[in-house]
């Protein structure tokens, strides 16, 4: 999950890059023994649900241009 939103973070990040940090932080979630994992994926899923056209901003196409991603 760290590689994936330091990617977004930078700049790289993929149009499946938002659907797919919120997969990850749902198999985290609830199903670890550690109650950090839970802790773990609450910013992440907050940031994509609050704040999705600043997350938006971040993704791009393979064509290297911003992509309208439906988050």
């Amino acid at each position: 999950m760290v590689k994936v939103f330091e990617r977004v973070a930078n700049g790289g990040g993929r149009p499946e890059d938002a659907q797919l940090m919120l997969d990850l932080c749902d198999n985290i979630e609830g199903k670890s023994f550690c109650p950090l994992g839970d802790a773990a994926a609450w910013p992440i899923q907050s940031a994509i649900k609050r704040f999705p056209e600043d997350f938006k901003k971040h993704l791009v196409g393979t064509n290297g241009k911003p992509q309208v991603v439906d988050v």
